[in-house]
């Protein structure tokens, strides 16, 4: 597939020359947890967006929603 294609594999930019290689288990696994966490970040984003939408929230401190993310990567 081409996620596991991109994700498996390194692109070196050397004297202008492209050089495609296949990762290695750790660059994999990096790349894996990157994509991984930035999907788990828009996806939290998203929610707290649209619940605030839904509740008519404004900005300001009077309508808080507390989340706790218990589940996050930090």
């Amino acid at each position: 597939s081409e996620l596991r294609s991109a994700l498996g594999s390194v692109v070196r930019t050397i004297n202008g020359e492209k050089y495609v290689n296949p990762a290695s288990p750790h660059e994999f696994k990096a790349a894996r947890d990157g994509l991984a966490k930035s999907l788990y970040v828009s996806l939290f984003d998203w929610i707290v967006r649209h619940l605030n939408h839904l509740n008519g929230a404004s900005h300001g401190p009077q309508n808080v929603i507390g989340l706790l993310d218990i589940f996050g990567f930090e």
